[in-house]
């Protein structure tokens, strides 16, 4: 019975590293996760980049919402044309 009681301190363990890779988004551009402070999350899709993996590149990450190279020709090609009528 001394190891069934091991058990579920191991699952606990198990959730904390589940609860990690939660985390780790990784850059379209070069597939790293690294260097988290350059790294800007899309706010229409799960993906992120780094800063110098765009092209353009970014200077910094911007403040607000950013849409991804997959994402911003779709939100600016739809509304464009509407605002402009």
């Amino acid at each position: 019975m001394g190891r069934a009681g091991r058990a579920p301190k191991q699952a606990v363990a198990a959730t904390d590293d589940d609860h990690d890779d939660d985390n780790d988004t990784k850059c379209e551009g070069c597939g790293l996760g690294d260097d988290e402070p350059n790294l800007v999350l899309c706010d229409d899709c799960p993906r992120g980049w780094h800063v110098y993996c765009l092209r353009p590149k970014l200077p910094h990450v911007p403040r607000g919402s950013w849409s991804c190279p997959r994402c911003a020709p779709a939100a600016t090609g739809g509304g464009g044309d509407d605002d402009a009528r």
